[in-house]
C-alpha cells in the first residue's frame, strides 16, 4: 500500500458543458475530481473515462434516444491536472479516450521528471473466484486526499471475448485504482460498464435487476492493451 500511494493521483479536470435543448443552449462549467493510477515513468495515467466526464452518460442516453435528435451535450475539457501524492500540481493533457471500455489516458504536458509508476505485468496465477483483493484508493480533498484501503473477494466473472470480474460492491467506490491480489500482484483495473442502449426506458440504476451502470474489474490484460495504444499516441504527439 505505501509502494502503491505514490501511484495514486487526482486527476482535476475543468469542463466547460454545453447543452443543446430543442434550439436552445446553456454552457455551463464545471470542476471534476477522480482518482487515477500512474502506469509509466513518463506519468501517464489512467482512469474512468465516465468518472473524468460524466456527460459521456448523458451523451450515451441522447444517443439510445433517436426520437430526440435535436436535444445534445457537448464537454469541451478547458484544464486537466495531477495532483500528485504530496500535493504538486502538474498541468496535464488528454491523450486518448475510449468510452466503450471506460479508460481515459492523461499525460503530463512537460517531462520534468520520473514519475513512480505500477508495474503492469501478467505472470501470476489467475484470480478464481472467492479468491481476496484489496484496493488501494484516495480520499478526495475533504479527506486531505489521503489513501485508503479496501479488502474484499472477486465474486463473480463474466466470460466473453473481454471477460471482466465483479468484486464487492463497496469496492467501486475506487475507480481508476488497480485491484490487487493477496500477493500484491495488479489483477486489473476498477471501471464501469454501461448498457446505454437501456438508459433510455431505465436511467442510470446502479443496482437490482434493470442495472444498466456496471462497477466491474477490467483485466490487467485488458488494461496493458489499451495503455500500449497511449503509449503510441503519445510517442506521436
Amino acid at each position: 500500500a505505501e509502494h502503491s500511494r505514490h501511484t495514486l493521483v487526482t486527476v482535476r479536470t475543468v469542463i466547460n458543458v454545453k447543452r443543446s435543448i430543442r434550439g436552445q443552449s446553456r454552457d455551463q462549467e464545471q470542476k471534476i475530481e477522480t482518482t487515477g493510477t500512474i502506469i509509466d515513468a513518463s506519468g501517464l495515467t489512467v482512469a474512468s473515462a465516465a468518472a473524468v466526464d460524466p456527460t459521456s452518460m448523458i451523451r450515451a442516453m441522447v444517443r439510445a434516444n433517436s426520437g430526440r435528435t435535436e436535444n445534445s451535450i457537448e464537454a469541451e475539457f478547458k484544464e486537466t491536472t495531477l495532483i500528485l501524492d504530496d500535493g504538486t500540481e502538474v498541468e496535464s493533457d488528454i491523450i486518448l479516450k475510449d468510452s466503450d471500455l471506460d479508460m481515459i489516458f492523461i499525460k503530463p504536458r512537460q517531462a520534468l521528471r520520473t514519475f513512480q509508476a505500477i508495474e503492469l505485468k501478467t505472470d501470476h496465477v489467475q484470480p478464481q473466484l472467492l479468491d481476496p483483493v484489496f484496493v488501494v484508493g484516495r480520499l478526495g480533498e475533504i479527506g486531505k486526499r489521503e489513501i485508503t484501503l479496501h479488502l474484499g473477494r472477486l465474486q463473480a466473472l463474466v466470460k466473453g471475448p473481454r471477460p471482466f470480474y465483479i468484486c464487492n460492491a463497496d469496492l467501486s467506490v475506487n475507480l481508476g485504482c488497480v485491484v490487487y491480489n493477496s500477493q500484491g500482484d495488479p489483477l486489473g483495473i476498477l471501471l464501469t460498464k454501461q448498457n446505454a442502449s437501456a438508459m433510455r426506458s431505465r436511467g442510470s440504476r446502479l443496482g437490482g435487476g434493470n442495472q444498466v451502470i456496471l462497477p466491474i474489474l477490467r483485466t490487467i490484460d485488458d488494461l496493458i492493451e489499451i495503455a500500449n495504444q497511449a503509449r503510441q499516441t503519445q510517442s506521436k504527439l
